[in-house]
């Protein structure tokens, strides 16, 4: 996804809001990680990575503060 953004300079997966969703998928691809390797650094399941990235409404508040908690600070 980097190199697809790297070609047409600009982020093509961002949707522009400040949306938790949007901000793991553009820290994910700014930073060339894969959710697995996103996961074990938080220390979640992958699963959950997915299931946020498409906006799942069902992710517990505490997990989703963990979550935008490491992004914000790394």
């Amino acid at each position: 996804m980097k190199k697809v953004n790297d070609f047409l300079e600009y982020n093509f997966w961002d949707d522009g809001t400040k949306s938790l969703s949007n901000l793991v998928k553009c820290y994910r691809i700014e930073n060339k990680i894969a959710k697995a390797t996103l996961s074990e650094l938080i220390g979640i399941s992958t699963h959950t990575i997915e299931r946020l990235e498409k906006d799942y409404r069902y992710i517990s508040t505490d997990m989703k503060l963990l979550i935008k908690n490491f992004i914000l600070l790394n």
